[in-house]
């Protein structure tokens, strides 16, 4: 009996870790590509969603940062406002 219980634990233990590991993925992430963001969550394409992007607090669809010439979506902030909460 003392290996079934052995077995039956290293089964739990393996499905927390698949259920850490899945919760992981399924979080959002703090940044994407414009263009990744702009398809995901507006199906637009590169240029369009470029033409949409401006500061986290402007109008514009796509809220970004800029680091030099890299430009950044951020994926929270467009979730919370496609949910209503700011």
């Amino acid at each position: 009996m003392a290996k079934r219980l052995k077995v039956s634990e290293a089964e739990t233990a393996e499905e927390a870790a698949k259920a850490e590991l899945e919760e992981a993925k399924a979080e959002t992430p703090w940044t994407m590509s414009v263009p990744a963001a702009g398809r995901k969550y507006f199906n637009l394409g590169k240029h369009a969603s470029y033409q949409n992007t401006g500061p986290p607090g402007s109008d514009a669809l796509i809220p970004t940062i800029n680091a030099g010439r890299l430009v950044k979506a951020l994926p929270r902030l467009i979730e919370k406002r496609l949910a209503g909460e700011t």
